[in-house]
């Protein structure tokens, strides 16, 4: 059989039979499910009957091009789910062209649109403290406040964690990460207590499950009801742009800031570049003032030079430039 005669959505098909027989994470499986067929109901994508062999380069410009215009809940798409979705795309044409489904690759010199860097508003000090208490009505919510705190672990690191891959005493937990790597995070001794508090008392004691965290009835947790959680503790903190992985950006950030090593940094996050680190580096301006109000260079100057240099509102300066009266004020010296 030609592959080349393949209709587009036995293709896809194909696709993620070939990503689940490659261990490809749940995460990225339901990306690509959800990301792909939205091309093929889209009128500006590609009909799901469409053959191989009649795929070109424009459809799928065509149909990347349309994300710009399209809207969720009243809002353009951000720059980084347009990212994801074209990423899926050039993942798909690879695979089409590798397993001759395509004569080439039709997308190999078409670059994912570049991400906006923001300046991430982590959680501040108060507001850390609001959360703890939205969450301390269960203990298992506390406990699970806390950990990602500590430890800045993905919801699904946090979701897919096992009772026998934790240490109470030595407050570690071995989770596996994306790319299917394991990792060993630690958290605080506090933490440690709301954790032993809530597998004591009020984890069921007849779930069968192997996961720490579960529902009331003993059901494993997972991705989607671990942010209604959230969407709970959001209602009652006040905090209203909390989501689950703002306790990871908050995690980074406060790590930094307490003089922690970039390269640390990327181990304890399960990065496995450097590239998403630097990510972290944003920090926002209060944090920045906080770190850098000991670097001022006017008041290192001042103190070496003992002579006021502050600005005169009338007399002789009155009509002097900053740079002048900085100038007269050290006798002249440049």
């Amino acid at each position: 059989m030609d592959k080349r005669n393949t209709p587009m959505g036995i293709a896809f098909d194909m696709f993620q039979l070939f990503n689940r027989s490659e261990m490809k994470s749940d995460d990225t499986l339901r990306w690509y499910n959800y990301a792909i067929p939205q091309m093929f109901k889209s009128e500006s994508g590609i009909p799901v009957e469409t053959l191989a062999c009649e795929l070109t380069e424009e459809h799928f410009r065509r149909y990347c091009a349309s994300l710009r215009d399209r809207r969720f809940k009243g809002r353009p798409l951000s720059s980084s789910t347009i990212n994801g979705h074209v990423r899926c795309i050039r993942a798909f044409c690879s695979w089409l062209y590798r397993n001759q489904y395509t004569e080439i690759h039709l997308l190999k010199d078409f670059r994912p649109p570049k991400i906006l860097t923001q300046t991430i508003d982590v959680l501040s000090d108060f507001e850390v403290t609001t959360l703890l208490q939205a969450a301390s009505i269960y203990r298992r919510d506390v406990a699970i406040v806390s950990l990602m705190l500590d430890s800045g672990l993905r919801a699904s690191e946090l979701t897919g964690a096992k009772i026998e891959d934790l240490n109470i005493n030595r407050a570690t937990l071995k989770v596996l990460g994306k790319g299917r790597r394991e990792r060993i995070v630690s958290f605080g001794r506090t933490t440690a207590k709301y954790i032993t508090a809530y597998m004591l008392h009020e984890r069921p004691n007849d779930c069968l499950s192997e996961r720490i965290f579960v529902s009331s009835i003993g059901r494993n947790m997972n991705r989607g009801s671990l942010y209604q959680l959230f969407v709970r503790l959001r209602g009652r903190s006040g905090i209203s742009r909390l989501h689950p992985h703002l306790l990871r950006h908050s995690f980074a950030s406060a790590f930094l800031l307490a003089g922690g090593s970039a390269f640390l940094l990327k181990e304890a996050l399960g990065h496995s570049s450097m590239d998403m680190v630097l990510h972290y580096l944003h920090f926002t301006g209060v944090q920045v003032a906080e770190a850098t109000r000991s670097l001022s260079t006017i008041d290192r100057l001042s103190s070496r030079d003992r002579r006021s240099i502050a600005p005169a509102s009338s007399g002789q300066f009155a009509n002097q430039s900053p740079g002048e009266l900085w100038i007269s004020q050290l006798g002249g010296r440049r």
